[in-house]
C-alpha cells in the first residue's frame, strides 16, 4: 500500500511521471506554475471488470481501477510519461482532510493543466 508524504503547502499537488520502470509521484505547488497534464476518466465501466490490480509507485503498491491502468498504459504507449494530474492517485483518498481540500480546488487544478486528456475506455 502506498505511503503518501504530506504535500508542502495549501496550494501543492502531486504528479506523476513514469521514469522507465515505475511510476513517481512529485510535489508540485500550482502558485509556481508547474506544467502538467490531467487525466479525466471513468472511475469504473460498470462492466463488472473494474479490479485493475496494482502499479508500482515510489517502490510501493497502489491499487488501481482496470479503466485506468488502461489509460496509464495507453499514455506510456504514446509516448507520454508525464507529469500528470489524476485524482484518484495524486490525492491520498485515506485522508479525509487533503482529499477535500484537493475536490475543493479540483477547478483550478484542470484549469492550469496544458491539456486535459480523457479517457473514457479502450
Amino acid at each position: 500500500m502506498l505511503r503518501y508524504t504530506p504535500l508542502s503547502s495549501p496550494s501543492a499537488i502531486r504528479l506523476l511521471s513514469w521514469n522507465g520502470t515505475s511510476y513517481i509521484l512529485q510535489d508540485a505547488d500550482l502558485d509556481d506554475g508547474p506544467e502538467y497534464e490531467a487525466l479525466s476518466y471513468c472511475w469504473s465501466l460498470g462492466d463488472g471488470n473494474d479490479e485493475g490490480g496494482h502499479i508500482i509507485c515510489d517502490g510501493q503498491q497502489l491499487k488501481v481501477m482496470a479503466n485506468l491502468r488502461d489509460g496509464l498504459e495507453r499514455l506510456r504507449a504514446a509516448g507520454r510519461f508525464g507529469p500528470v494530474w489524476i485524482d484518484a492517485v495524486c490525492i491520498n483518498q485515506d485522508d479525509l482532510p487533503e482529499r477535500g481540500a484537493q475536490v475543493e480546488m479540483m477547478d483550478r487544478i484542470f484549469g492550469s493543466a496544458k491539456a486535459v486528456i480523457v479517457w473514457l475506455g479502450k
